[in-house]
Order: structure tokens, then C-alpha cells, then sequence
């Protein structure tokens, strides 16, 4: 093996372990804070956030599709483009 590609592979090693680690303690970290957190907001349950992650879902889908009215303004523009160019 090249010294470059142990030099790459060393690096990724630290970064994977580094990432993991840092993982590991926002995880502890959410763990005791979050149910203060829930307190504070008067938040009785966890549910609210599977149903958060339900609507964030249904957004960001949404988002993937560009919306008709937008395609259209999309494509007046282009035609005006178009014919100010022809002229």
C-alpha cells in the first residue's frame, strides 16, 4: 500500500471515529436534557416528535415536485426570453 492511501485511510479512520464519538455524546447529552426540555414547553409526550417527523415528510416531499404555477411563470419567462432575443 502507497503511503498516500495509508495517510487517506488514517484520516478516515479518525473522522469515522471522531463522528461516532461526537454521536455518542449528543446522544447522552439529548438523553438528559430533553426531558427538561419537554417540561418547559409543556410537552407530555414523546409522540410529538414521530408526528413532527411525519409532517417534515409530507413538506419536504412535497418540495420535490415543482409546484404547476411555478412551472408555468417558469416557462412564460423562458419564452419571453426568447422573443426579446429574436428581436
Amino acid at each position: 500500500m502507497h503511503s498516500h492511501q495509508q495517510y487517506v485511510y488514517a484520516n478516515l479512520s479518525k473522522l469515522l471515529y471522531d463522528n461516532y464519538k461526537q454521536a455518542l455524546d449528543t446522544i447522552c447529552e439529548c438523553e438528559t436534557t430533553l426531558p427538561g426540555l419537554m417540561k418547559e414547553q409543556d410537552m407530555s409526550n414523546k409522540q410529538v416528535f414521530e408526528k413532527w417527523l411525519v409532517e417534515e415528510k409530507a413538506y419536504l416531499e412535497q418540495l420535490s415536485h415543482e409546484p404547476p404555477e411555478e412551472m408555468l411563470q417558469m416557462e412564460y419567462w423562458e419564452q419571453l426570453i426568447k422573443l426579446t432575443a429574436s428581436m
